[in-house]
């Protein structure tokens, strides 16, 4: 499919590059689609000093300063595959469609991925796929298909944790150096770790926790002590000034998603990074 990008074709959606102009537009466009429990201010937009446009690229409206779609190209050093960071199209199927017209174009004949860059505040890509449709049908319609998914999970702490069958905290609360959290540990004799846990401070601008990691080795599986160590968990959040905690997990981890849904956490959606092969 060719795509013309030459100015002053309002009938061809011309595409150009983007301009320190545009940024607090694109800016917009990206907020609208935020995850929840997000923050705007959590977003990679623009390049290392986060007002480098040079690979932004920006499809404009008809009114003055009117950005109708926005898409960030690279492409990866270690193996030449093209990199579509983000795209926001205000869930406009056309205008997305046309952005990764735009993108095959001007990446070549390589394996694409799309929305690489991190969903969440914790580094998570993808593009929340029920959250927004229309681009996810763009990326079909494309030729891209997912690949690697996992399921975003959010807690509201405004909802009481569930007591605790447990007389007292089951974990032992570390703060690892180089990491802005927690780390809780279970051993059954003092020194022999069961089950551990790795817990995010709150973010600053969207006031969510992230739990990152939580194990119970087999032997001591479907012992309660899962379910203690995510009650502490949340209970660690709640008195850190957490509004809410993040997670996600592989689909076909039945038995965590259970536990965690035990414990009040709702599904949001899949984020799911997206290849189109050449």
């Amino acid at each position: 499919m060719s795509v013309l990008i030459q100015e002053g074709r309002p009938d061809h959606l011309p595409i150009r590059t983007c301009t320190t102009v545009d940024l607090t537009a694109v800016r917009q466009l990206a907020a609208r689609d935020v995850l929840a429990g997000e923050s705007p201010a959590t977003v990679e937009l623009f390049g290392r000093d986060h007002g480098d446009t040079d690979d932004v690229y920006a499809l404009p409206g008809a009114s003055p300063g009117e950005i109708r779609g926005a898409i960030r190209l690279s492409v990866r050093q270690f193996d030449g595959a093209g990199l579509i960071p983000w795209l926001h199209a205000n869930e406009d199927f056309e205008v997305a469609t046309h952005l990764l017209a735009f993108a095959r174009e001007r990446l070549g004949r390589r394996t694409l991925l799309a929305f690489t860059s991190p969903a969440t505040s914790f580094g998570v890509p993808g593009l929340p796929v029920e959250c927004r449709p229309a681009t996810a049908r763009a990326l079909a319609w494309s030729g891209f298909a997912p690949y690697g998914v996992q399921q975003y999970l959010l807690r509201h702490l405004d909802a009481p944790v569930p007591p605790s069958t447990g007389a007292a905290p089951i974990a032992r609360v570390t703060t690892p150096q180089a990491f802005e959290g927690w780390r809780l540990t279970v051993a059954d004799d003092g020194t022999w770790v069961t089950a551990s846990a790795l817990l995010s401070r709150p973010d600053p601008g969207s006031g969510t926790a992230a739990l990152l990691h939580l194990s119970v080795i087999p032997p001591h599986r479907r012992s309660g002590v899962g379910r203690r160590l995510l009650e502490q968990c949340l209970r660690v959040a709640a008195d850190a000034g957490a509004r809410r905690v993040a997670t996600v997990i592989d689909p076909h981890n039945e038995a965590g998603s259970r536990l965690l849904t035990s414990q009040g956490f709702d599904h949001v959606t899949a984020l799911a990074v997206h290849r189109r092969l050449p």
